[in-house]
């Protein structure tokens, strides 16, 4: 590599490290609030199997979005079905 590259290099390195502390920083914030779990972060903040949850959206019980190609969980779906599962 040239002097060129190598100073690209860095300055990419030192780009993605600014990137990921920043993003970090932003998830972090209080005032940033999650709109949507996945089926996965749902499973484990409820201590079941991903199947299990995967049975209740097949069964309707759970509404689901699509966003690009992940499923997404609302979070008002989330506290609606908290509040019929008791």
């Amino acid at each position: 590599m040239n002097e060129n590259q190598d100073n690209e290099v860095v300055d990419l390195a030192s780009f993605s490290k600014m990137l990921i502390g920043e993003l970090q920083r932003i998830a972090k914030s209080p005032t940033v609030q999650r709109l949507a779990l996945s089926v996965d972060e749902m499973a484990s903040a409820l201590g079941v199997p991903r199947r299990t949850l995967e049975g209740e959206i097949q069964k309707g019980r759970i509404k689901t979005r699509k966003i690009g190609r992940k499923l997404r969980i609302p979070m008002d779906e989330v506290q609606r079905y908290l509040e019929i599962a008791q």
